[in-house]
């Protein structure tokens, strides 16, 4: 009887054995027919996934989103009179912020005209860069003029570059 049970369980495992070895097909939403699938969509994308083995049909669907940040900085060119400019990153939830000039806080002082980035990390992980260019320049009069009575003087308005202020 012993022998009987052994030969049932050996044949009862080989048909488990061939019912699992039979082929399983893959159908993705985005028609791609393999077990697994790299994805970069620009905005938050619902993916599904049809999974068929021995005639049964399985499904499943996940949302991958997307954290969509707008640039961190309003606008691309910043000019600034004086010799230093505050720049500050937006308000928001973040994790860490690294300036091009290697600070982490909430604001830098610039003292030269040139491009300026920060990396912002969300609390989701997500990693913005955003940059803006700085213009600076102070205006110059030149030197203080004494004139006789009945004189007239040119003054002109420039900046420590040399270009008129028309040219701003």
């Amino acid at each position: 009887m012993k022998t009987r049970f052994t030969l049932f369980l050996i044949i009862m495992l080989a048909a488990i054995g061939m019912a699992q070895a039979q082929p399983v097909s893959y159908l993705w939403s985005n028609g791609a027919t393999t077990p697994e699938i790299v994805v970069n969509p620009s905005q938050t994308t619902t993916y599904y996934v049809t999974i068929s083995q021995n005639g049964q049909q399985y499904y499943d669907s996940l949302v991958v989103q997307v954290d969509s940040a707008a640039g961190l900085f309003a606008q691309d060119t910043v000019r600034g009179c004086g010799p230093l400019l505050s720049l500050f990153a937006p308000e928001g939830q973040w994790q860490s912020l690294a300036w091009s000039s290697g600070e982490s806080s909430n604001s830098i002082q610039v003292g030269a005209s040139g491009w300026y980035y920060l990396d912002a990390t969300d609390t989701s992980g997500c990693t913005i860069r955003d940059s803006v260019f700085v213009s600076l320049f102070q205006v110059d009069l030149g030197e203080d003029k004494v004139i006789c009575a009945g004189q007239s003087v040119t003054l002109i308005a420039s900046t420590l570059g040399g270009s008129s202020a028309g040219s701003l």
